[in-house]
C-alpha cells in the first residue's frame, strides 16, 4: 500500500532524533560517497542528505536533489541559498521520471522513499537508468515492524522484496545491513 510523506511534517526531517540515529554525513560516507562524484538524492525532500552530500563531493562533484514535492524543493532552495551551495541542481521530478540524463550518476541514494513507490519495479529501473556503468545504489528504508517512528507497518517493505527487484532488473553485489531497530540499508552495483 502506497504511503507518501506529508510535507507539513518537513521539520521532522532535521529533528535531533534523526540527526542522532541517522547522522547524514556518516550515513553518506558509509554508502561510499566520495569527493568528485556525481550524486543523486532521489526523494531529497528538503535537503537533509543533499547539503552534506554537496560538502562531501566538493566543488568538482555534482549533486542532484530530486523530489516530486514543490513545497519540499522550495524549502531546499532556501537552504541551498543560505549555505551558498553551487554544486547542487534541484529538479522537480515525477515518480518514474527523474529528469536527468541516463548514465550520469555515480551514486544514487534514496532514504525512506522506496516504500512510497506506486510501482517498485519501474521506480528502481528509473534509478538504474541514471546510474553510470558500475554506478551504485544505496537505499535506506523502514524495517517491516511496528515502531513509534515512520509509517505504519503495512506501508513498509520487507528488504527481501527490494533485493529481489534489484536482482531481477540486473543489479549485482546486493548487500543488506541493519542500521538500527527501525532502518536497513541495501546497496548494489549496476552491471
Amino acid at each position: 500500500m502506497e504511503h507518501k510523506f506529508n510535507p507539513e511534517n518537513k521539520k521532522r526531517l532535521f529533528s535531533e532524533f534523526r540527526q542522532k540515529t541517522l547522522p547524514a554525513h556518516k550515513t553518506l560516507m558509509d554508502a561510499s560517497l566520495k569527493k568528485e562524484m556525481t550524486f543523486a538524492d532521489v526523494g531529497s525532500g528538503n535537503g537533509y542528505f543533499t547539503l552534506p552530500a554537496a560538502d562531501i563531493v566538493g566543488d568538482k562533484g555534482k549533486v542532484f536533489a530530486l523530489d516530486i514535492s514543490s513545497e519540499m524543493l522550495e524549502d531546499m532552495n532556501t537552504r541551498i541559498k543560505d549555505k551558498n551551495k553551487t554544486n547542487i541542481e534541484v529538479i522537480k521530478t515525477e515518480e518514474n521520471n527523474l529528469k536527468i540524463v541516463k548514465e550520469s550518476v555515480d551514486l544514487a541514494f534514496s532514504c525512506n522513499v522506496v516504500h512510497e513507490a506506486k510501482d517498485l519495479d519501474l521506480f528502481l529501473k528509473e534509478i538504474k537508468r541514471i546510474l553510470k556503468s558500475k554506478g551504485r545504489i544505496a537505499i535506506i528504508d523502514w524495517e517491516k515492524t511496528d515502531s513509534d517512528f515512520g509509517p505504519p507497518k503495512e506501508h513498509r517493505l520487507d528488504k527481501s522484496i527490494i533485493i529481489n527487484v534489484l536482482k531481477n532488473i540486473g543489479f549485482k553485489y546486493i548487500k543488506a545491513k541493519i542500521l538500527n531497530k527501525d532502518l536497513y540499508r541495501i546497496t548494489a552495483l549496476k552491471k
